[in-house]
């Protein structure tokens, strides 16, 4: 798993590319989104363009890492699940707790 950031206006993005499967990727995203929670980032955006393949321990970091913002009161939201990654989302019934985007200047712009 490859992670690099970057910040729009007060918005950081963590551009994702990878799989985010057991022992590949899924603690490392995680890892990357609690520092920076803990550097106080508070509006985060996941660039998942580039993951083609999310399992089970892959979506549990993204719970972790979803539960743990909250609990700052930071938000974290999702970009561009490829169609595999979004059937996992819908398959975990996640798809209502995440916000979902298409578009990073849209993404951006619902932090308002």
């Amino acid at each position: 798993m490859n992670i690099e950031r970057r910040k729009e206006s007060d918005v950081l993005i963590l551009e994702l590319s990878g799989a985010m499967t057991i022992g590949k990727g899924d603690t490392e995203v995680g890892d990357a989104i609690r520092s920076a929670l803990a550097s106080g980032e508070s509006k985060i955006v996941l660039d998942m363009g580039d993951v083609p393949l999310v399992d089970s321990f892959g979506i549990g970091e993204l719970v972790s890492a979803y539960t743990s913002a909250t609990r700052r009161d930071a938000a974290m939201k999702l970009l561009k699940l490829s169609p595999r990654v979004k059937e996992m989302m819908q398959i975990s019934g996640l798809t209502g707790v995440f916000d979902i985007y298409e578009d990073e200047a849209t993404a951006i712009a619902s932090y308002g």
